[in-house]
């Protein structure tokens, strides 16, 4: 069970084999998520923004999205389940798009409200509030993230698995 960390076209030929399993299906998809969210938190770090508040979000997005992907990899089957990552890919587009509009929603919220909320009377430190606030959104969005897409995938794969059942039951022998 080898990941392919920079050879593309031996992974592309095992692909064409049919040759990598679910697990690593798995595995390429929590390092890929982990890829994509510390060039996201890359592009923050070299931002405006830094300090630890950052890095714990940073910490806290990864660690959910770990946690997350192995609970999609359980309620798609397991090792037992199938086309792991395109049921994952392929979920990922509406559901990313309902949380991204969603995310951007309740970001314009944050950005009327918490200056509000905030007040200087209120808080030492109003900024450091909002920026505690925004580690909580994202955290939240991400696990609200895999938990839909835990139970999409959970929905997929029962039906699936009683299609072939029916399938198997109907054919003759």
């Amino acid at each position: 069970m080898a990941i392919h960390w920079w050879d593309t076209n031996t992974l592309a030929e095992e692909l064409r084999r049919g040759e990598i399993t679910e697990q690593q299906s798995l595995l390429y998809a929590i390092f890929s998520a982990v890829i994509a969210t510390a060039g996201l938190y890359y592009a923050y770090w070299f931002g405006g923004d830094r300090g630890w508040p950052l890095f714990l979000e940073f910490a806290a997005v990864c660690a959910i999205s770990v946690i997350g992907l192995y609970e999609c990899f359980k309620a798609n089957g397991g090792n037992a389940g199938s086309h792991f990552l395109s049921r994952l890919w392929c979920l990922g587009v509406p559901l990313g798009l309902k949380l991204a509009i969603a995310g951007v929603m309740l970001g314009q919220a944050i950005s009327f409200i918490a200056p509000r909320l905030t007040l200087g009377l209120l808080f030492r430190d109003p900024y450091f509030v909002y920026q505690l606030l925004s580690l909580f959104v994202a955290g939240a969005m991400t696990v609200v993230y895999y938990w839909r897409m835990a139970f999409h995938l959970a929905r997929v794969a029962r039906t699936a698995d009683s299609d072939l059942v029916a399938q198997s039951i109907s054919l003759p022998s």
